[in-house]
């Protein structure tokens, strides 16, 4: 077990329902560090560089002197605030030391993709609902190593990953051809205009099922190369 470090960001259990799974050591009236999960700690909602910048600092503070108004406030203004405070000798084996903050930098999302991912910490949470998404539950920010560089070959494989999400396959509701066809048939005379427009989307429906067959066809051939 390792000491605990002002101005490190640690990575622990959530230990309660409101907890966010990060830690930040800060120091009490007593000159004693303390884990506080970040859920519990103030900081603007803003993502973006400049907060993450404010947030580095004022977390070395907190952990370099006393901050006893922080303590009285989790402890009065959150029902689970006394199981945001964890005080340990030594770090526990179920922490870990993910780095000195001022070690590291915000970057995008997209681009943390671009470099080793021993250099990056991803869906970071310095303080309560920090990068906080309203879809899905990825939410955080991502920080890099400062000086760390770009890995070219996962800048490409980010690259090629984007143009892969980004191919819109048809779709066609089998279901719904069927049930049209379906009519079709069953009606002893079609006006000239309209069986244009069916023949019209009959075909374009045939060329969808074709596309379909030959791009599973396709991505079974590849699977197989990628496995032999």
């Amino acid at each position: 077990m390792s000491e605990i470090k002002a101005g490190h960001l640690y990575k622990g259990p959530r230990r309660q329902e409101q907890s966010q799974g990060w830690y930040v050591p800060v120091m009490d009236g007593n000159g004693r560090l303390a884990l506080i999960d970040t859920y519990f700690i103030e900081g603007q909602y803003s993502a973006h560089d400049k907060n993450v910048s404010a947030m580095t600092e004022a977390i070395v503070e907190m952990g370099s002197e006393p901050h006893p108004y922080t303590f009285s406030r989790i402890r009065c203004n959150y029902y689970y605030g006394k199981d945001g405070i964890h005080y340990f000798d030594k770090l526990p084996d179920s922490y870990e030391d993910m780095g000195y903050l001022p070690d590291f930098k915000y970057v995008g999302r997209n681009e943390s993709r671009d470099y080793d991912p021993s250099d990056v910490i991803e869906y970071v949470q310095l303080h309560f609902e920090h990068g906080y998404r309203w879809t899905g539950y990825c939410h955080g920010v991502s920080l890099v190593r400062k000086g760390a560089e770009k890995v070219r070959t996962r800048v490409l494989l980010a690259a090629m990953e984007d143009v892969s999400d980004s191919i819109d396959r048809p779709c066609l509701s089998t279901y719904k051809l069927g049930e049209a066809k379906r009519i079709h048939d069953s009606m002893a005379e079609v006006p000239p205009e309209v069986e244009s427009r069916y023949a019209d989307l009959i075909e374009r429906c045939e060329l969808i099922e074709r596309m379909e067959r030959e791009y599973q066809e396709l991505l079974g051939r590849q699977r197989e190369r990628r496995a032999s």
